[in-house]
């Protein structure tokens, strides 16, 4: 399923990718979802220190993930677009002179856009190693909808990128190939849906490496627990309370986790909660003082 819905993405980009940038109408297009066309006039408005000159929209069927229409944005910050009707939309605006601009539930109203601050930097390339959290692209301590349309608007808008509230778009490369592509906004929106789905690589939605490759200490700590849920079928477990719920909760509100002053996983107490499976070797690299692993009479994965 997952191959579908990147070939459906790849060749959406392909039909959206003119280079002339004109307004398109897609209603002969087969990848198009089938419906009446309307055509909808926006306004950009740019708050201080950011121009819409020569940015463009991009409007998004968010139910079938699919490129609607692009057009560009003119000197008065004005844009048509012919797309069937849909109750929200997910738009994004980006441009070399601005913060990329994105909205998950956008309607045309009539109402002006109002676009962010001139960007921190003109450069949208990949870091081998980024500081935060692996998928969380705009900086705001979770992977959700906005980062999945940010990373699609980046296979859209490489040149002229910049991720809003200083985020950082390297932390796109969820699947760690170097790459930042439609692979990664398929496993991020699979991660929203199921942050336990078998097929993600480990890593969504915990800190990634810093910049000298040193990782986060209570981050591998939340590592090696996260393995040991989905090892031991915490989804089932008596007591699972605040466990993998994205970074909202630190390690020591997890259910029967006791941490240090500096996040590091000191005791582990699990017994009589149900677990099955196995144990994982990822928990063999927590330092603790107390433990019950060994109560649990079950074996270990390694």
């Amino acid at each position: 399923m997952r191959s579908l819905f990147v070939l459906i993405f790849a060749l959406s980009m392909i039909a959206c990718s003119d280079g002339d940038r004109r307004p398109e109408n897609q209603s002969s297009n087969p990848l198009y979802p089938s419906g009446l066309e309307q055509v909808q006039r926006g306004r950009i408005v740019p708050d201080e220190g950011s121009v819409v000159s020569e940015a463009e929209v991009v409007v998004i069927d968010a139910e079938r993930l699919v490129v609607l229409a692009r057009a560009p944005v003119d000197d008065q910050g004005r844009f048509e677009v012919s797309v069937p009707q849909r109750p929200s939309y997910w738009l994004g605006v980006s441009g070399p002179y601005m913060t990329t601009y994105i909205n998950t539930a956008f309607a045309f109203t009539g109402e002006a856009i109002i676009v962010g601050e001139a960007p921190q930097s003109h450069v949208a390339g990949k870091a081998v190693q980024a500081a935060g959290i692996l998928g969380d692209v705009n900086n705001d301590d979770q992977v959700d909808i906005a980062d999945a349309l940010l990373v699609l608007l980046y296979t859209l808008e490489r040149i002229s990128f910049a991720a809003p509230n200083q985020g950082n778009i390297a932390l796109g490369d969820v699947n760690e190939d170097s790459q930042i592509d439609l692979a990664d906004v398929l496993l991020i929106m699979t991660y929203i849906a199921d942050p336990l789905d078998p097929t993600l690589p480990d890593g969504i939605g915990l800190d990634s490496m810093l910049p000298d490759g040193i990782g986060l200490t209570s981050d591998r700590d939340r590592a090696a627990l996260i393995s040991l849920y989905k090892a031991t079928g915490g989804v089932d477990w008596w007591n699972n309370t605040n466990w993998l719920i994205n970074n909202a909760y630190s390690l020591d509100q997890w259910y029967g986790v006791e941490t240090d002053d500096e996040g590091r996983v000191t005791n582990l107490y699990l017994s009589g909660n149900e677990l099955t499976g196995c144990i994982p070797s990822a928990l063999q690299d927590v330092r603790y003082e107390g433990h019950d692993l060994y109560d649990l009479e079950l074996s270990f994965c390694w």
